[in-house]
């Protein structure tokens, strides 16, 4: 039992793209989920258990998605967990800004208002003044 593993160090390049379009692919439909869960759910430590499963969910995809892609360092590995998950926060603030402002429409489409991070900004700095 002298030999144990020990990671490589190595990544193919396919590795951390997958990582990343499988995190930015399954984070979409999650935010989604993820607001109408922590809007409609009244219990607050269920809600909780949204987030909690918002992140893993997108954690998971991207890690099975490296294992495949034969990702074997440590620091490409976190690097590309963090870019997912920042970009899964990232939708999740639009999501949830846009079900503030019209809650009778909670699927809407995202692409426009994704596009302009400063009027986000704007939104966080109001909510953030006078609570949701």
């Amino acid at each position: 039992m002298a030999a144990y593993y020990k990671f490589s160090g190595k990544f193919a390049p396919q590795g951390p793209l997958l990582g990343i379009l499988a995190g930015v692919a399954v984070s979409i439909p999650a935010t989604f989920l993820y607001v109408y869960g922590t809007v409609s759910i009244p219990e607050a430590k269920l809600r909780a258990i949204c987030t909690l499963a918002f992140g893993a969910l997108i954690g998971a995809s991207s890690g099975f998605a490296m294992c495949w892609g034969k990702v074997r360092n440590k620091f490409v590995a976190a690097t590309v967990g963090l870019a997912a998950s920042l970009f899964g926060l990232y939708f999740s603030w639009f999501a949830w800004i846009m079900h503030l402002v019209q809650p009778s429409h909670w699927v809407f489409n995202l692409a426009r208002p994704v596009m302009h991070p400063r009027s986000l900004w704007n939104a966080m700095l109001v909510v953030n003044g006078i609570g949701t």
